[in-house]
């Protein structure tokens, strides 16, 4: 789970390869301008800011299958189980 209060859904990028997962929002230069122009805070305790992170995930995950949502801003990443790579016996012919 990560907090992401006050963005919308494309304003976040999910990005996924075989092992790292990246989520990134960057805030457009229309917001800083409209923030500027507009707003003038006193004290703000929630703040839009810029961010990417990543993580190397575990081959245990299956990443190409991940779900997000998003709801009263909390994003929400569901990254199911790989199945399980047992060994195989091979026959010699």
């Amino acid at each position: 789970e990560v907090a992401a209060v006050g963005l919308d859904s494309k304003d976040i990028d999910i990005i996924v390869d075989s092992e790292t997962l990246r989520i990134a929002y960057r805030k457009s230069d229309d917001d800083k301008q409209k923030e500027k122009d507009e707003y003038r805070y006193l004290h703000r305790s929630i703040k839009k800011a810029s961010f990417d992170i990543a993580w190397k995930i575990s081959s245990k995950y299956e990443l190409a299958k991940l779900v997000a949502s998003l709801d009263k801003g909390l994003l929400t990443l569901d990254i199911p189980f790989a199945k399980e790579n047992k060994p195989k016996k091979i026959e010699i012919k």
